[in-house]
C-alpha cells in the first residue's frame, strides 16, 4: 500500500507540473490581454478533472474553456488584430490538458480504490486472531454491542453462543505449543464452515470461542450449537460444549448477554450437556 501512496502522489505531482507548464505556454505565447482568460481556464480543466463536481468534468471543462477562449479571440479578429495563432494555440493547450488530466485523474481514481479497498483488508486482519482467524475479543466485544442495537432499533433477535470443548485437557496434554496453535487453528476453521457470512466468530481464549448470530432466536441458535457439537465429534471425537443467550430474553445488554452464555457453558460442561441455555431449563 505504501508503493501505492507514493504513486498517488507521484501522479498529482505530474499533474501540478503539466498545469504550471500548460498556464506559462499561454502565458508566453499569447501576448495578448487574452493571456489571463486563457492562463486561468486552463488552470480550471485539471482542477475540475480531479474534483469531477459532474461526470466528465474535465472534457466539459475543456469545451468551456475553449468556446469561452475562442470566443475572446473572434472578438479580437472582428476588432482587427491576428488572433488566430492565440485561437489555435489555446484550443492545442486545452486539448493538452484535458488528455492529461483525464488520464491521470482516472489513475488517481482507480489507486484510490485499490488503497482503500487495501485498507480495509489490513483493518480486517489486524482484527483477527492469528492462531485461529477468530476476530479478537476486543473487536467483537464492539460488535456485539453493534448488533444488540441494531437488534433493538428493529425488534429482532440476537442470539450469543459460548463454544467449549470439554475434553480439552486430555486433547492436548503432552503436546508442543505448535501443536496446540494448530488444533485451536482447526477448531476456529471448523467454526467458520458452521456459520453465515452475516454472524461472527470470536476466540475468547484458551479453547473457548464465541458466535454472534444476528437475527436468531433461542431455536435456531440451538440448531447451530447442535451442528458445531456434532461436527466436533465426527471430525475430531472432540466433545463440545455450548452455552446460549439470547436478547432481548435473557439479557438486554452486551455485558449481561456475555454472562448469561457464560453460566451457561458452565452449567453444559458440569452436567455434559451438548447445548445449555436458562430458556431450555426453565
Amino acid at each position: 500500500m505504501a508503493f501505492k501512496v507514493v504513486q498517488v502522489r507521484l501522479l498529482t505531482c505530474m499533474l501540478m507540473l503539466w498545469s504550471i507548464a500548460g498556464v506559462g505556454l499561454i502565458m508566453t505565447l499569447d501576448t495578448a490581454d487574452t493571456r489571463w482568460l486563457g492562463s486561468s481556464l486552463a488552470a480550471l480543466i485539471p482542477i475540475a478533472a480531479i474534483t469531477r463536481p459532474v461526470p466528465r468534468a474535465g472534457i466539459i471543462a475543456a469545451v468551456v474553456a475553449a468556446v469561452v477562449y475562442g470566443g475572446a479571440q473572434i472578438a479580437r479578429s472582428i476588432g482587427g488584430a491576428n488572433a488566430i495563432p492565440q485561437l489555435f494555440l489555446g484550443i492545442f493547450v486545452f486539448a493538452l490538458m484535458v488528455l492529461l488530466a483525464e488520464a491521470l485523474s482516472h489513475m488517481l481514481l482507480r489507486l484510490g480504490v485499490e488503497i482503500a479497498r487495501d485498507h480495509d483488508v489490513i483493518e480486517e486482519l489486524s482484527m483477527r486472531d492469528e492462531t485461529t482467524g477468530a476476530i479478537k475479543l476486543q473487536h467483537a466485544n464492539r460488535m456485539l454491542i453493534e448488533e444488540i442495537e441494531r437488534s433493538r432499533r428493529y425488534n429482532r433477535a440476537l442470539s450469543l453462543v459460548l463454544v467449549g470443548v470439554a475434553n480439552w485437557n486430555d486433547i492436548t496434554e503432552g503436546r508442543d505449543e505448535a501443536e496446540r496453535r494448530e488444533l485451536l487453528a482447526k477448531l476456529g476453521a471448523m467454526l467458520g464452515e458452521v456459520v453465515r457470512t452475516v454472524d461472527k466468530v470470536a476466540y475468547h481464549g484458551g479453547c473457548e470461542f464465541s458466535l454472534i448470530l444476528p437475527e436468531t432466536p433461542l431455536q435456531g441458535a440451538q440448531v447451530v450449537a447442535q451442528k458445531v457439537a456434532t461436527l466436533g465429534r465426527e471430525r475430531f471425537t472432540w466433545e463440545m460444549r455450548a452455552g446460549i443467550a439470547e436478547f432481548p430474553t435473557d439479557a438486554v445488554t452486551s455485558e449481561d448477554l456475555l454472562k448469561e452464555a457464560e453460566a451457561a457453558l458452565a452449567f453444559a460442561q458440569a452436567s455434559e450437556l451438548r447445548v445449555a441455555a436458562r430458556s431450555l431449563l426453565e
